[in-house]
């Protein structure tokens, strides 16, 4: 998850901490990032444990040295925050962090809703490359919800899925020559994807489908987490996310 901050040039290398009683530490600088460590001082976890000189279990108070992390790029102005319950804790923690170690206010930006785009897959035969490592055999579009200009609804475009990868420009293709519809203007309101993964062992070839509506909704939150990062990846090679927001 990442949320944009202004960029800065006076990043405090300072201990801070969170809530009213700061503490903490900056763990280090990698990569052109710096890493802040927190605990959050006014409510320390209790946890029942066993001492090596006791054979009784006793009740600890103590605050985990990794439970938040700060990730934050002066350079890009990014920050990336990791933490317990993170969804409802963002905002609090984001403008805490400004406060604490940018000494300025940040405006409240929702980490969870990217921002799509997805006029542009109306290019003839759009390619969808995708990275070595994750292992797709096969992406493919296989269905568009279209608004033509001046139009007063939508149109949906289906691929045959025994057709070829780029069926679905054909059938477009096909429905703009018989209904006589300009392309230039048109909108791209919704778009499905499917993922064919390389499969080498036994059982059906893994794969999956996605759906993506601009500007802010998609389907993903309810993928596997491994297909999810796949899919995520590919939607940002593909600029379907608006890496600029």
């Amino acid at each position: 998850m990442q949320a944009r901050l202004p960029s800065s040039d006076h990043v405090f290398h300072r201990p801070f901490g969170l809530f009213e009683k700061p503490r903490g530490f900056l763990a280090g600088e990698e990569g052109g990032a710096d890493y802040f460590f927190a605990y959050l001082d006014d409510y320390p976890d209790k946890r029942l444990v066993f001492e090596a000189s006791n054979d009784q279990p006793i009740v600890r108070s103590d605050r985990g040295a990794f439970e938040n992390v700060f990730v934050f790029t002066a350079d890009e102005g990014a920050m990336e925050i990791f933490a317990p319950g993170i969804s409802k804790s963002w905002e609090p923690m984001q403008k805490l962090f400004g406060r604490a170690i940018l000494g300025e206010e940040i405006p409240p930006a929702d980490p969870l809703r990217p921002s799509y785009r997805l006029d542009h897959l109306l290019r003839p035969d759009f390619p969808l490359p995708t990275m070595p490592e994750d292992r797709v055999e096969d992406a493919r579009i296989t269905r568009l919800r279209l608004l033509p200009r001046g139009s007063g609804g939508y149109i949906e475009i289906k691929a045959d899925p025994r057709g070829g990868r780029f069926d679905i420009y054909r059938k477009i293709e096909r429905f703009i020559r018989m209904e006589n519809i300009p392309l230039e203007g048109t909108r791209v309101l919704q778009a499905s994807f499917a993922l064919k993964f390389i499969h080498e062992g036994r059982g059906r070839q893994p794969q999956m489908t996605f759906n993506i509506t601009a500007p802010h909704s998609s389907d993903l939150r309810h993928k596997r987490d491994e297909h999810r990062v796949v899919a995520e990846r590919c939607l940002r090679l593909w600029e379907v996310t608006d890496v600029a927001r």
